[in-house]
């Protein structure tokens, strides 16, 4: 499972490898963040978020089959977000620091 998230961030005034490099800290403090929020029963969850940046590009997930129902809830039981808010906070960190 993954929640895509674009964040803008005016990159003119760096290089492309301060770029990845920030591309880069941005997806280990996301995945970070995301383990932090997640709900812990068995703990399966949250060892199951990865997170993998390839120049410009950054991913954070889990392959976990229950991990939709978790982020989004269901008709019988509540959401628990973890991802969408740990994307929101770094992505609000990025454009703070980065300018965007």
């Amino acid at each position: 499972m993954a929640v895509e998230r674009i964040v803008h961030v005016d990159m003119s005034r760096h290089t492309q490898e301060q770029a990845e490099r920030m591309i880069r800290a941005a997806t280990i403090a996301v995945s970070n963040q995301a383990k932090q929020l997640s709900p812990v029963d068995t703990g399966a969850l949250r060892r199951s978020i990865t997170h993998q940046s390839s120049g410009l590009h950054g991913e954070v997930g889990t392959s976990i089959e229950y991990a939709p129902y978790i982020e989004y809830g269901t008709y019988r039981t509540p959401k628990q977000p973890y991802l969408r808010p740990a994307l929101d906070a770094v992505a609000k960190q990025v454009r703070n620091l980065w300018g965007g």
